[in-house]
């Protein structure tokens, strides 16, 4: 901050800083939660108008985590996915008009047209094309940890998995 700009203002604590940095980081992913739902429900509607050939599953609900969790994570960061990747991955990092390539099922998607809806992903942002099994996903991002563990990397590995789909066996198969 400038000298001019110090005098005859008193300074902020930290504390404020603290909140409009908070307030401003809330709105800002308030608005990629937004803008993914906005980019899934198109999605859809495209696939039900028949434009998208390959099979896509509906916005049920909101999945706020996935914004979240991936606020924190560095591009360095792994994740994995489910069979409804959309949202993960461009909370991830996927470039937009590469996932909407990808659905359409052009060379330029981010999988070379050749994943679809339910294999959506782009390893150079750190997320693996989904896994469109249910679970599959638990076991890859424990074997993507203990990569990180043994090559002593700071790097975090994470899964999305449906809850109501997650047993003891797909915990416990891999």
């Amino acid at each position: 901050m400038s000298d001019g700009a110090r005098v005859g203002s008193a300074e902020p604590d930290s504390a404020e800083l603290t909140a409009d940095v908070d307030a401003t980081r809330q709105l800002d992913l308030y608005r990629r939660m937004q803008f993914i739902r906005r980019f899934e429900e198109r999605v859809y509607l495209l696939y039900l108008q028949g434009e998208i050939r390959a099979h896509c599953t509906s916005p049920r609900a909101r999945r706020r985590s996935r914004s979240v969790v991936c606020d924190v994570l560095r591009r360095t960061d792994w994740i994995t996915s489910t069979h409804r990747p959309h949202g993960h991955a461009l909370a991830k990092g996927v470039d937009l008009r590469s996932a909407m390539a990808e659905l359409f099922g052009k060379a330029t998607g981010c999988c070379g047209g050749k994943g679809g809806s339910m294999h959506l992903g782009d390893p150079s942002v750190g997320m693996l094309p989904a896994i469109a099994i249910v679970g599959g996903g638990n076991t890859v991002v424990t074997g993507l940890g203990l990569a990180f563990k043994l090559m002593r990397t700071d790097q975090v590995a994470v899964c999305f998995f449906v809850r109501a789909r997650a047993t003891k066996v797909h915990f416990t198969r891999g």
